[in-house]
């Protein structure tokens, strides 16, 4: 098992410099098995909001500048520990070109923005899926000894099932209830501007290049 502590969330530019790196054809090119995940668990000891990226997160997302942290912000914060498993780790699948799928997050009670917490995020229940292969990363959040909020993001690596897995039994997460619709079949009618993916990647540090532009995205096939 292959555990990391860091004092604090690494910088983006240090982040996606790996990304590159690992993105080269140099030093260990040997092949990983498709069919487990690497045993890791990435740590933030000592995690301090940094109040302008709040900021700048309500404002793009709608939050109300209230003195709490926005439920879904450790999501963003986690996916920073999230890359850096993914190329430091000896990690199956190719991150160019993976699928967001999917997040769930529970908060356990309100947590306030000058509050330090700890935060760790690990791999979890690789499955196979219809059109591939899914896994999650899982992350806690604990004030001392205290759990207060916990999430799931789910990703698709598309692709052939690995023959070692077909005869295996996939351990889906369990099925959520759906919000209403209405006589149409609506639930919620978002506008969102052409341009969001790009200013909210400046905010959260999520380049993900499906998001970016229309352009960008068709060449992964969207």
């Amino acid at each position: 098992m292959s555990d990391k502590h860091y004092d604090a969330l690494p910088k983006a530019h240090t982040t996606y410099a790996n990304i590159v790196k690992s993105l080269l054809p140099i030093g260990n090119s040997g092949k990983v098995s498709r069919d487990q995940l690497p045993q890791a668990t990435y740590y933030v000891d000592d995690l301090h909001i940094e109040q302008n990226n709040l900021n700048d997160y309500r404002k793009i997302c709608g939050f109300a500048d209230n003195g709490k942290v926005p439920i879904t912000y450790f999501s963003v914060l986690s996916q920073t520990l999230q890359m850096n498993m993914m190329v430091k780790e000896p990690f199956p699948f190719a991150m160019l070109g993976l699928v967001h799928v999917d997040n769930s997050v529970t908060q356990y009670r309100p947590i306030g923005e000058d509050e330090t917490v700890a935060m760790s995020v690990t791999f979890d229940n690789l499955r196979d899926h219809a059109q591939g292969q899914q896994f999650d990363f899982v992350t806690t959040v604990k004030s001392k000894d205290e759990i207060v909020w916990e999430g799931t993001s789910t990703y698709l690596s598309r692709g052939k099932k690995p023959a070692s897995t077909k005869d295996k039994k996939s351990s889906p997460r369990p099925v959520t209830v759906k919000p209403t619709v209405n006589e149409e079949g609506v639930h919620s009618i978002f506008e969102v501007p052409e341009d969001i993916g790009r200013r909210y990647a400046f905010v959260s540090g999520d380049f993900n290049l499906i998001h970016l532009h229309p352009l960008s995205a068709r060449a992964f096939g969207f």
